[in-house]
C-alpha cells in the first residue's frame, strides 16, 4: 500500500498522469511506480578508481572516514593474527575503494536500512542513524546530518522524477529480467538507468574529481550503482530497534 492507503499501482498511475513523452516519460513512469512500492531489496556499490594515490595527512574523520574505520574493524575482526601490516593495508584499501552494501528500502514510507558488513545505516522519521551492524539503536547512533547521504536509494529516485533529457542505449537483463538501458539528465545530474516494464531496476552515476575520500588524494573516478529487486513482495517486518545486519563482514 502507498502511504496514502491506496494500492501503490493506483498511486503511481496518478503521478504519471502528466508525465513527459518518449524515453523520458518511460523513465518517469517507472520512477513513480518504484517510489510508490511498499518495499524492495537493494544493493549499493561504490567503486573508486584512483590515479597516482598519495597518503593524506591525518585529520578528523568525516562520514566517509567513519565508514572506512568501521570497515577496517570488520576486516580486522575476521582475519588471522598472522596477517602482516602490508596485507592488512591492502585489504583496508580494497574495502574502502570497493564499498558494497545490502539493504531494504520502503519508498512509500520514505525509509531504508543498509548494511556494509560491520557497519550499517538506517533512515526513518527524517533521521539518519549509523553504527555497528546489528547493534541496538541508541541516541548516540543518531547522525547530526539528518538528510540521507550518498548511500540513500531514495535520493537518486527522487531526482529522476525531473528527467529533462533521455535517450535509449540498449538492452540488458538484470537478475533474469529484460531491461531497457536509458541515459538521462535530471537537472545538472546525469545517470544511466535500467528499467523493466514497470520499475527502475538500476541507477548508475559517475563522478570525477580530486582528493576523493579519506584514504587517498589525486584524481579519481567514482562509480555509484543502486540495484533494486523484489518490489512489494517482502512480508517480514523490519526491525527498527536495531541497526541492520544483512551481510557478513567484509
Amino acid at each position: 500500500m502507498a502511504a496514502s492507503g491506496e494500492p501503490y499501482n493506483v498511486a503511481a498511475r496518478k503521478l504519471n498522469a502528466a508525465r513527459p513523452a518518449g524515453a523520458a516519460g518511460e523513465v518517469v513512469a517507472c520512477v513513480n511506480a518504484t517510489l510508490a512500492v511498499p518495499n524492495a531489496r537493494f544493493e549499493y556499490r561504490r567503486v573508486t578508481d584512483v590515479a597516482a594515490p598519495e597518503r593524506r595527512e591525518p585529520h578528523r574523520p568525516g562520514p566517509v572516514g567513519r565508514l572506512a574505520r568501521f570497515a577496517a574493524t570488520a576486516v580486522w575482526n575476521r582475519i588471522s593474527p598472522e596477517v602482516d601490516a602490508p596485507q592488512l593495508g591492502e585489504m583496508l584499501r580494497e574495502s574502502f575503494l570497493h564499498l558494497v552494501g545490502e539493504g531494504v528500502v520502503e519508498p512509500a514510507a520514505g525509509r531504508y536500512q543498509v548494511d556494509y558488513g560491520g557497519y550499517a545505516l538506517m533512515y526513518f522519521d527524517g533521521q539518519l542513524y549509523s553504527g555497528p551492524s546489528g547493534a541496538p539503536l541508541r541516541a548516540k547512533n543518531r547522525r547530526r546530518r539528518a538528510r540521507p547521504q550518498e548511500d540513500d536509494p531514495l535520493g537518486p529516485l527522487r531526482l529522476l522524477r525531473d528527467v529533462t533529457e533521455a535517450r535509449y542505449c540498449g538492452e540488458e537483463a538484470l537478475r533474469g529480467t529484460p531491461c531497457r538501458v536509458i541515459a538521462v539528465r535530471a537537472g545538472s545530474d546525469r545517470f544511466t538507468v535500467w528499467i523493466d516494464h514497470e520499475h527502475v531496476r538500476r541507477i548508475q552515476s559517475e563522478y570525477h574529481g580530486r582528493g576523493y575520500g579519506q584514504l587517498h588524494s589525486g584524481s579519481a573516478k567514482v562509480t555509484k550503482t543502486f540495484e533494486l529487486w523484489d518490489f512489494g513482495v517482502l512480508v517480514d517486518s523490519l526491525d527498527w530497534a536495531h541497526l541492520p545486519s544483512f551481510r557478513a563482514p567484509g
